[in-house]
């Protein structure tokens, strides 16, 4: 008997559970065949852990309730322990069951909105398609209707979440993503309900973002309706470089930032200057934990002689955003970084990623400082490209830099004998200045005779 009322209790659970999933917004509710289960284990409260188990397709495409775009979480681990050890946890930011913004501010969250002609189901495809007149565009970047199924295009081939449609404005039961869209018809994952002909539709950016964003600092405030302009990532609503109302999800929880801080101050300002109200996760991507993308400058390494928007795949040239250094050649960023698998650190010490000298607000330079074999053989001289700007960083002895045209590298020890005859410290003459645009070769740095095996080959000295 306990069998049979467990069952049934089973199966009442069940059933409400998959009428409440059908009742959450998009794109975690019935549409994409979740129910509470999927993230509740006997009403254990997920963590982290249920959210990174579904968000693990890296390659763009296929997305499903268990195949979603990867995600990294904000912390620390995941950008730089410059500001210390910290960690955000996606509820920290996200609210998984409601569109909770739509849900607060309402009509204010609404892209474009419309009148539904005519409803048809493809249960086949699992898709639902709406035409639709009386088209309404609230706000203008969202008046091509092409870039509903493709908000932010953040990936390498243009494939991402698109926006979310709530087909019946007197029904918010009733939500779907799209997954593409014309001049008079879009295309739903899933099928949100029924839905009367001459219903408004509205839609709404989305992401699941809270109205509240938790940090260690106490409950933040925000407004996130867009990608771009006002009420998205950061936006200084005066222009001044002081915003009198930071509400933007990258700026709410910012003290030391060197843009954007929470207070309002350094608004679009430094290397940030030109970006107010841009897409942060063009440069922030959320796959990498929002830290700053090597790639979205230059590649990594830069090893083609264009600007990286110009590069293979947008990922292999030099700094083009957001100023050029002046650097025009790659030279042996590929022999060092993918032959010889040296870290940028190597010969750009302390300037890797959030490094202080790096892309720091106030300069565009390329910064030089050698420190080989984990910091103990420092110092030495490059000598580069005329016209570009370089500066250093701290090394013991220092690292010196100027830019007269010969692009050599001199008293360094990678490009040396190794050790004077008798195992004595190096000298000058021990050093090499090979070009940075040049090539190396056997005898360069060792003495050779040229034939192998015999003879002084690689007789240092």
């Amino acid at each position: 008997m306990r069998k049979i009322l467990l069952l049934i209790a089973i199966l009442i659970l069940g059933m409400e559970a998959s009428a409440y999933a059908a009742a959450l917004d998009a794109s975690h509710n019935a549409t994409n065949a979740f129910t509470c289960a999927d993230c509740h284990n006997f009403g254990t409260l997920p963590g982290d852990d249920a959210c990174l188990s579904c968000h693990v397709n890296d390659t763009g495409g296929g997305y499903s309730k268990n195949s979603a775009p990867k995600m990294l979480t904000h912390s620390s681990a995941n950008t730089s322990t410059k500001y210390g050890t910290w960690t955000q946890l996606c509820k920290n930011c996200h609210q998984p069951h409601t569109q909770n913004q739509r849900e607060i501010y309402g009509s204010q969250t609404y892209l474009v909105t419309g009148t539904v002609t005519t409803v048809a189901r493809n249960v086949a495809a699992n898709t639902t398609n709406y035409t639709y007149s009386n088209l309404n565009v609230i706000n203008a970047a969202w008046s091509d209707p092409a870039t509903w199924g493709r908000k932010s295009a953040n990936r390498a081939n243009g494939n991402e979440r698109g926006l979310i449609m709530f087909p019946d404005t007197a029904n918010f039961g009733l939500s779907a993503e799209i997954i593409s869209a014309t001049g008079t018809s879009i295309t739903v994952q899933g099928y949100p309900g029924t839905v009367a002909v001459g219903s408004t539709f509205a839609l709404i950016y989305g992401q699941h973002v809270s109205t509240t964003i938790i940090s260690a600092t106490g409950s933040h405030p925000d407004r996130f309706f867009t990608n771009t302009g006002p009420a998205s990532f950061a936006y200084d609503e005066s222009g001044t470089g002081t915003d009198p109302n930071p509400d933007g999800v990258c700026q709410v929880c910012h003290t030391q930032t060197q843009q954007f801080r929470a207070d309002g101050t350094l608004a679009a300002v430094g290397s940030h200057l030109g970006n107010n109200g841009a897409n942060c996760i063009s440069c922030h991507k959320h796959e990498e934990g929002f830290a700053a993308s090597c790639t979205t400058c230059h590649g990594f390494p830069p090893i083609e002689n264009v600007l990286n928007q110009s590069s293979t795949g947008q990922r292999n040239g030099l700094v083009d955003s957001p100023a050029p250094t002046g650097s025009t050649i790659a030279g042996a960023h590929n022999k060092h970084a993918n032959t010889l698998g040296y870290d940028c650190t190597e010969c750009h010490y302390n300037s890797k990623g959030s490094g202080p000298t790096h892309n720091d607000g106030t300069i565009q330079a390329v910064t030089m400082g050698f420190s080989l074999f984990g910091g103990a053989v420092q110092g030495g001289a490059y000598d580069g490209q005329a016209g570009v700007d370089y500066n250093t960083t701290v090394t013991s002895p220092v690292t010196t830099v100027s830019n007269t045209g010969t692009r050599q590298c001199s008293n360094i020890y990678c490009h040396s004998t190794g050790q004077e005859s008798g195992g004595g410290l190096l000298t000058g003459a021990g050093y090499k200045t090979p070009a940075w645009n040049g090539t190396v070769v056997c005898g360069d740095c060792h003495k050779s005779d040229g034939t192998q095996g015999t003879g002084t080959f690689m007789d240092s000295g």
